[in-house]
């Protein structure tokens, strides 16, 4: 049996999801505010979570952000800190055994490197098996 969720909202709280489901910068606030207020309007859960969103969501998924939501409001809404993938470099801070010298050395252009000299044949000691060649 599907337990269904209630979820009463007043109009500030409405008012207030349907701009976070309009004009949040973040489309992760966005899916949840959109998520809520369908379960507000009486939608159940498995129906938002397969059907009411762009994207298919797992049910259990849908519930969590409405009991986050309830419990927190819309701070609710965003992802905690230290969650998802965590960066492979960082641009803040220099990478181990780096130390403020090398990046002023990094900042330099680079040296024009030589350009490599021609290797005589004979100097080589090729000269005979290339001298003596059929040509």
């Amino acid at each position: 049996m599907c337990r269904t969720v209630v979820l009463d909202l007043t109009p500030r709280q409405q008012t207030a999801l349907v701009r976070v489901r309009d004009y949040d910068p973040k489309p992760h606030r966005r899916e949840k505010a959109a998520a809520i207020l369908k379960v507000a309007d009486g939608w159940q859960v498995r129906e938002v979570a397969a059907v009411g969103l762009l994207r298919r969501r797992n049910p259990k998924t849908v519930s969590a952000w409405v009991a986050r939501y309830k419990a927190r409001g819309l701070g609710g809404l965003t992802v905690r800190a230290g969650r998802g993938r965590k960066p492979a470099f960082s641009p803040l801070r220099p990478r181990a055994g780096e130390g403020a010298g090398d990046r002023r050395a990094a900042a330099e252009p680079p040296r024009a490197r030589a350009a490599p000299r021609p290797v005589d044949a004979a100097a080589a000691g090729r000269g005979g098996a290339l001298a003596d060649a059929p040509e």
